[in-house]
């Protein structure tokens, strides 16, 4: 699957090295992700974008879905992708306490 990830490492002047390192994974991993040799499952897109500190979406170009087995996750991520950091923020809100679980500050 054509992403994001090595336009958005370049941009923030990170290497292999460090990305993986903050992914808890090798260089290799990363290139295979960077060039669509491996899987890009939610999983990958979720650890990615918080070490990377973008939004998962913007792991992936326009258009594109994440491969993964569960439909309403690549639901979930679209509409994410739609709303602004404040619609965000209530969002999680919404879903911890629905969780029944600490909110983030």
């Amino acid at each position: 699957m054509q992403n994001n990830i090595r336009r958005v490492r370049l941009s923030q002047g990170l290497s292999l090295e460090k990305v993986a390192k903050a992914v808890g994974t090798t260089k290799g991993q990363i290139q295979k992700l960077e060039k669509g040799e491996r899987r890009l499952t939610l999983g990958w897109m979720t650890r990615l974008a918080r070490a990377l500190n973008v939004s998962v979406a913007e792991l992936l170009p326009r258009g594109e879905e994440i491969v993964d087995d569960n439909a309403y996750d690549n639901e979930i991520l679209q509409i994410l992708g739609l709303l602004n950091e404040k619609d965000k923020r209530l969002l999680v809100q919404i879903a911890s306490t629905f969780l029944k679980r600490p909110q983030p500050d």
